[in-house]
């Protein structure tokens, strides 16, 4: 009797799968020689670029000229697309040999073929990055107050960005020992700051939500009517919680002279800030 129910349970089975609608077909991944899958956009269709300049072009195992050459193809000829990561093609020749062809080095064919953004990248150069900030300011690491200032970037690549930044804050110390030129006196610190900067960027990891990035440069530091030559250092993040909008955090040292003719002194100047950084 169970062997019986077991043959139907098995008939059926081989009955609704002779039936059903065959599996969708899965997206083929292209591989390099070395059994990475390639990474950035995918043409839709088949696109094709065409090596210019009247000269044979090197073919890299990847994008990038640091890497080895692989291949060459000859003027003119004509090279299937099989991605697209930032200024590199990842290209296929006819007798079926892949590597990756900057750019400059090739024109491409098919206008009406657009590439399919690779999900797994962001591709950020060229792009203008606005970021409005806020957060603390510590003076010399006796005082605390709050800044708000901006920043306008411009990414040259995904891992190169420079940088233009303003702040403001107003310090307040307490009582605090000053010497002049005659005497030694307590005065009250309350002055307001204006930062202005320009930066280089360089972000550690890239095309990925999460971008963390030191940064450095050089500018002017303003309070009571006069302006110190400043330079910064820092660190901090960007997670890109939308392709275009990311949430940003930082951590930056100012470094500059102040004080008067007779008293100089060398300031660090930490700022904690966080703000959010739109892509245009």
């Amino acid at each position: 009797m169970r062997i019986a129910r077991l043959t139907g349970v098995l008939a059926v089975l081989a009955a609704a799968l002779a039936t059903a609608p065959p599996l969708a077909a899965q997206p083929r991944v292209e591989h390099l020689d070395g059994g990475q899958p390639w990474e950035g956009d995918r043409p839709a269709q088949r696109k094709r670029v065409e090596v210019t300049n009247g000269e044979p072009v090197l073919l890299r195992d990847g994008p990038g000229g640091q890497y080895a050459i692989v291949a060459t193809a000859a003027p003119e000829e004509k090279l299937l697309i099989v991605a697209r990561l930032g200024s590199w093609y990842a290209v296929e020749t006819d007798p079926g040999q892949t590597g990756w062809v900057s750019s400059e080095r090739v024109k491409e064919l098919d206008p009406d073929v657009h590439f399919i953004v690779d999900p797994r990248r962001y591709h950020r150069e060229r792009s203008f990055a606005f970021t409005p900030v806020t957060g603390l300011y510590s003076a010399e690491a006796q005082s605390n107050s709050a800044v708000i200032g901006g920043r306008l970037g411009y990414y040259l690549t995904d891992r190169y960005e420079v940088e233009a930044g303003i702040g403001f804050t107003r310090v307040h110390r307490d009582r605090d020992l000053v010497e002049d030129l005659f005497d030694l006196q307590l005065e009250e610190w309350d002055y307001q700051v204006f930062q202005y900067q320009a930066n280089m960027n360089v972000h550690i990891v890239t095309g990925r939500r999460l971008s963390p990035f030191v940064t450095g440069g050089i500018g002017t530091a303003t309070s009571n009517s006069k302006t110190e030559l400043a330079w910064n250092a820092g660190t901090g993040m960007i997670f890109y919680f939308k392709p275009d909008t990311g949430a940003r955090i930082e951590l930056r040292n100012y470094h500059f002279e102040a004080g008067n003719a007779f008293t100089r002194r060398t300031t660090n100047n930490i700022e904690a800030a966080i703000g959010i950084t739109f892509l245009y």
